[in-house]
């Protein structure tokens, strides 16, 4: 994304280097948006549990972040 706002692209469809078809820019930032809600849940629910994964933070303000690593 931040490619298509620095350029200040004009981008209305996505064609992945292995899809099969383009589809519609709003509906791959829709789906990315629902992958880091479920992200996010699957974090807190474990969190809640006292099971923490390897790579998942649950932050204080509630919310889940990927830690980066160089592995």
């Amino acid at each position: 994304m931040n490619n298509i706002e620095y350029g200040n692209l004009k981008v209305d469809t996505v064609l992945a280097v292995h899809g099969q078809q383009p589809v519609p820019l709003a509906e791959v930032v829709a789906a990315i948006e629902r992958q880091v809600r479920n992200t996010q849940a699957f974090c807190r629910r474990g969190a809640d549990a006292q099971f923490f994964q390897p790579r998942c933070l649950f932050t204080t303000a509630g919310s889940c972040r990927r830690r980066r690593t160089n592995a």
